[in-house]
């Protein structure tokens, strides 16, 4: 059986990478020598390597050898791994290595990101669904985008320390899957941390005004901002939050407790666009099937 399948769903063939040699996918395929990747192997593209593995580990024995591609590996994504630390060497030894999503990977995370070496070039990380606490997030360092979905184990502690080693962090989405570990502590290390902030998505993560006024205060440039699910965020908020983050361009909220009092305080914010999809209250919507939309644009009055 060949060490590498074809890529489907038109994603580029060996050949078309061959032709195209700025950007080739890879994936990792079963058979007597899966987990194998050669220096060899990855001649057809020498400037950057997409590396995907996927369900294509499941029994993998710790002996099984695994050779990693080294410098020109740039990206790797791992998704729905059984024993998937066993790639944990194309991480650690890929020192150009700048894009990493792991997703529903079984075993303990927290060794494989605490090896990650401080001066990797990783700047973008997706961890969800891990077995991955504040011990492995603590250890990452220059990070400018992290998606951090469901994650239970991931608490203030964890992501105040990850804010202080990654003060150019530009994007972040945090789904706190309603555990209440991650609230005003946390984003109030980011804020004072991060200035660089750009991109703020919370789901399912309670916050104050005390946390979004120094949001609002030290992280001049962010210009989008989206919740969704949290139980805290009401009309002091929402008027927090358009008077006082000038930079604001976008606002999302969805299944928050935002009444039409709230949203008319906002009103004079320069925000460009709000939507609440499924909200429970503004506009007297409540009821009314999920998912309907509620704009509001520039100096214009909201409504359902």
């Amino acid at each position: 059986m060949p060490l590498y399948r074809e890529p489907r769903y038109g994603k580029p063939s060996r050949d078309a990478a061959a032709a195209n040699p700025i950007s080739g996918i890879q994936e990792i395929a079963s058979g007597p020598k899966r987990g194998i990747i050669t220096e060899g192997s990855t001649s057809s593209c020498p400037l950057r390597i997409d590396a995907m593995v996927r369900n294509v580990i499941r029994g993998l024995a710790s002996s099984d050898p695994i050779t990693v591609p080294g410098p020109r590996l740039q990206s790797l994504s791992m998704k729905e791994l059984y024993n998937g630390q066993h790639f944990s060497c194309l991480i650690t030894s890929s020192p150009n290595l700048k894009t990493l999503k792991i997703i529903r990977c079984s075993g303990d995370w927290d060794p494989v990101l605490q090896t990650i070496p401080n001066n990797s070039a990783l700047s973008k990380l997706h961890l969800e669904k891990l077995q991955v606490s504040d011990l492995g997030v603590a250890a990452l360092c220059g990070l400018e985008v992290l998606y951090l979905a469901k994650a239970p184990e991931v608490t203030d502690a964890g992501l105040a320390a990850l804010a202080t080693k990654s003060p150019r962090l530009r994007k972040l989405h945090v789904d706190g899957w309603k555990a209440n570990r991650i609230g005003d502590r946390g984003l109030a290390a980011v804020a004072r941390k991060c200035a660089s902030l750009q991109e703020l998505v919370l789901i399912g993560v309670n916050l104050t005004p005390a946390s979004l006024e120094l949001i609002a205060a030290n992280c001049p440039v962010l210009e989008r901002l989206a919740l969704c699910g949290s139980d805290t965020f009401g009309d002091a908020e929402i008027s927090c939050v358009a008077t006082k983050c000038a930079s604001l361009r976008k606002l999302c909220i969805k299944a928050c407790p935002v009444s039409d009092a709230g949203m008319d305080a906002a009103r004079p914010a320069p925000v460009v666009k709000v939507k609440c999809p499924g909200c429970s209250r503004a506009g007297g919507c409540r009821g009314r099937r999920a998912g309907r939309n509620l704009t509001a644009r520039r100096h214009r009055r909201v409504a359902c």
